[in-house]
């Protein structure tokens, strides 16, 4: 499941890269490389804290797993204003995302 779950969110950054609208009030928010320069560094803290956790199952692990997974989610919902490939799907996915997150337990 874990690895699914790695798997869509990996794709939905690299969708999401790559589909800034040029119409956007705030252009400076719409920056690929501004988006890459945010997104990036929380994915690989949430791989790495994922990778911890399967690797050593311990609720500080859990812990950890959980909160990366959940900035980097969060990091990902502020551009949804951004592109237009994120769309109401895409908001759910998010939201599903985060409550597949929310819902895993730490024992």
């Amino acid at each position: 499941m874990k690895n699914l779950f790695l798997f869509v969110a990996t794709a939905l950054l690299f969708t999401l890269s790559s589909g800034c609208v040029k119409s956007i009030i705030d252009l400076d928010s719409c920056d690929a490389t501004l988006f890459s320069d945010d997104i990036n560094p929380k994915l690989t803290a949430y791989q790495e804290a994922l990778s911890a956790y399967s690797d050593e199952p311990t609720q500080a692990n859990c812990a950890a797993y959980k909160a990366a997974g959940q900035e980097w989610l969060d990091a990902i919902r502020s551009y949804e204003d951004c592109t237009l490939l994120y769309t109401a799907s895409w908001r759910e996915a998010v939201d599903e995302a985060k409550a597949e997150l929310d819902a895993e337990p730490c024992n």
